[in-house]
């Protein structure tokens, strides 16, 4: 019987079962291939894992595209402080966190100082327990015009004597020379004699 078969046969035959053959290869590598894509299908995030937003800049959040230097958020700080307003104390507050030039970062202590509410207090706080000569003293005027005396009280025992002196001069001011006796005698002679020649 198979000796019946023409030679044309034979070979449709065969390249029936050769094309057979490759169909079947190519549908299992198309199976294995999605088989591998499935497992390798990275697993879902779970909603409870929040995605932080992107950090906006205070500069940014205040309406400047561009703030350019220290002088440009310098002059940013001082209009917000013109303004005074709930939105501009909040963006002041976010500009002291954020900013580390320290013409900037005086500049916002001295904008606050003019400004109601509890984030300036905030502010001056922090300043007095970890700024720099210059901001702690900024955080004393802060605290001078709001009459916080027993704040500035507190600086009296500052370790510089630059900030000690300016707190002595925001209670003389305020009626609250009384405060310095103690701090003659806590403070030394030096500090003593600095009182003497400002007469205070």
């Amino acid at each position: 019987m198979l000796l019946a078969i023409s030679p044309a046969r034979a070979d449709a035959a065969i390249a029936l079962a050769i094309l057979a053959a490759v169909a079947l290869a190519v549908g299992g590598l198309w199976l294995t291939r999605i088989d591998r894509a499935e497992v390798s299908a990275p697993p879902p995030v779970p909603d409870s894992i929040a995605v932080e937003p992107p950090s906006i800049p205070w500069w940014r959040a205040a309406g400047a595209e561009v703030p350019g230097d220290a002088a440009a958020r310098t002059a940013l700080v001082e209009e917000l402080g013109a303004a005074t307003d709930h939105d501009a104390v909040t963006l002041l507050g976010r500009a002291w966190r954020e900013e580390r030039e320290p013409d900037v970062r005086a500049a916002v202590l001295a904008a606050l100082a003019w400004c109601e509410g509890e984030i300036p207090l905030a502010v001056f706080e922090q300043a007095l327990a970890e700024g720099g000569d210059a901001e702690r003293i900024l955080a004393i005027e802060g605290f001078e015009r709001r009459g916080r005396y027993e704040r500035i009280a507190v600086a009296l025992d500052d370790s510089s004597d630059v900030v000690a002196l300016a707190a002595a001069h925001a209670l003389h001011r305020g009626g609250r020379a009384d405060a310095l006796a103690g701090a003659r005698a806590r403070r030394g002679e030096g500090f003593a004699e600095m009182l003497e020649l400002l007469e205070l």
